[in-house]
């Protein structure tokens, strides 16, 4: 090559290089500057905090001293809004309830394709949720039901027998419990009562629920920070640490897919119009009109309703349990929590009616404690990222069309100019000086706006009556000779997890 088109060719090179590398959008949020063609500011995100995407981005509104941060996740702009105000305006601004495609959302789905509900936008988005809305709100989404309440005392009364008189299971032996995996079985019965009517009896059934929890629970752990990675980065999936990665998410995917399948094709099989028991029976329904219809364009199709299946194990089949697992870890580290919870459920229940959603209103401890672990363990710490489906201003900043909006759950429940003390796990926060619960919750943790978690009612009432039943009938402890959780480790992914661990079960006196 000749020595002077060679230099001019470096000089060219190195003048785009920091052209790009340096440049920002006008009227950007602050943020580091300094960017790599392809990959963004991953490479930083992943330098503050390999495992947790949060916590990163937690140290970099420290290091940039702003509550709103802007940078680049791979080639594309990216926004953090990380205080309550700016939170509460990007969750319910119009312009910004787009979804971005995720190697978590493409890996179920033939490449372009928009399937389920958690990563759609638009029509179809607001079709289907309204549907599933309006189908399952008699089994707790949305409004309490009574229907919903007789199954779930029933199933804490089925967990509680099991604790009593079970002696040699997987995730029971000797009276110690694998927790957070015996609350996965009666949620996840639950939800897909109310999807698909489908019961889960006796030993089979639990094992069917447990074999639901585990592949839910390893997909999710799939989602950070190898699939934050490929999303962004695509072409990642050729180097070391990828190796295998899509062929490992494919499989863990069609496992959960096959659930789904079987459970449309039961209820296919025995579908009768006239006798429409669950969203599922009516989706069939709407999906053999459109077809009688000669309707092509509809959204109601098979391969729509296995995804949103899926949407529902995943990862709401892991949500309420892994939010009860840190709070039982909690139990080990605060025996204290637990001792008052007893204490007030005794005073205000007694022993001879299981609690229920009547009591609620009465137990302000125990309700102050149910919001402080959702506060303290952050769920989903980012969300589900938003994209700003055009242009528009931000808190003052230019946001452009295609951005990247992630509200940082975990920054505002650790701000500590709400929290004082954000550090500590404290239910006393969420009472006043009387002890009476406090009218104003300002935790976010099923989102907020549009894009609220449709299953923040059925959530909530979950939490309640498994913490009120099974502290009304026992005492959980730490097993001899076993160390205390360490409650700053737990699962990544989409959705945190606690690690598993081991609890001794004493039934009460």
């Amino acid at each position: 090559m000749n020595p002077i088109l060679f230099v001019v060719a470096m000089v060219l090179l190195i003048y785009f290089l920091s052209k790009t590398m340096f440049s920002r959008p006008k009227h950007f949020p602050p943020g580091p500057s300094l960017w790599f063609p392809y990959y963004g500011h991953f490479l930083s995100i992943l330098f503050l905090h390999y495992h947790h995407t949060h916590k990163a981005l937690a140290k970099m509104c420290r290091i940039y001293k702003s509550k709103i941060l802007g940078f680049y996740l791979g080639p594309f702009p990216t926004v953090v809004a990380s205080d309550e105000k700016s939170i509460r305006e990007l969750l319910m601004k119009p312009q910004f309830q787009g979804r971005i495609d995720q190697v978590v959302s493409l890996v179920r789905v033939d490449f372009g394709e928009e399937r389920g509900i958690i990563f759609t936008e638009g029509d179809l988005w607001q079709q289907q949720k309204r549907f599933f809305l309006r189908h399952l709100r008699d089994h707790g989404f949305g409004k309490r039901s009574e229907p919903l309440e007789v199954q779930l005392a029933a199933e804490i009364q089925d967990l509680i027998t099991f604790l009593r008189e079970e002696r040699n299971h997987p995730a029971y032996q000797n009276g110690l419990a694998l927790i957070p995996s015996i609350f996965a079985w009666g949620n996840i019965a639950l939800l897909m009562s109310a999807l698909t009517g489908e019961k889960f009896t006796g030993r089979e059934g639990k094992d069917t629920l447990s074999d639901i929890h585990w592949n839910a629970l390893n997909f999710q752990f799939y989602t950070e920070p190898l699939a934050g990675t490929l999303t962004f980065v695509p072409f990642a999936k050729y180097l070391p640490p990828f190796f295998g990665y899509m062929k490992d998410i494919t499989r863990l995917n069609d496992n959960l897919a096959n659930y789904a399948k079987n459970s449309i094709r039961k209820k296919m099989d025995s579908f009768n119009e006239d006798t429409i028991n669950s969203a599922v029976d009516a989706y069939i329904k709407m999906m053999k009109e459109a077809q009688a219809d000669g309707d092509r364009e509809t959204y109601f199709t098979e391969e729509q309703l296995k995804l949103v299946i899926q949407d529902f194990t995943f990862p709401a089949s892991n949500t309420i349990s892994g939010q009860l697992g840190f709070l039982w870890q909690q139990f080990l580290l605060h025996p204290e929590v637990q001792t008052k919870i007893q204490e007030e459920l005794d005073r205000v229940v007694g022993r001879s009616e299981l609690p229920n959603l009547n009591h609620r209103a009465e137990l302000h401890y125990t309700e102050a404690t149910i919001r402080e672990i959702m506060r303290y363990k952050t769920l989903v710490p980012l969300s589900v990222p938003h994209k700003a489906t055009e242009d528009a201003n931000f808190m003052g900043y230019h946001v452009e069309k295609g951005t990247i909006m992630v509200p940082s759950l975990y920054c505002l429940h650790n701000d500590p100019d709400i929290w004082g003390d954000p550090e500590n796990f404290r239910p006393e926060r969420f009472l006043d000086s009387n002890g009476q619960l406090k009218k104003k919750d300002r935790t976010l943790p099923f989102g907020f706006g549009k894009r609220l978690c449709p299953g923040e009612t059925f959530a909530r009432q979950n939490m309640f009556m498994y913490v009120a039943g099974l502290l009304q009938n026992f005492t959980f402890s730490l097993p001899e000779g076993a160390k205390l959780p360490d409650d700053s480790k737990y699962i990544p992914g989409l959705n945190v997890h606690p690690q598993h661990f081991w609890m001794k079960v004493t039934p009460r006196s």
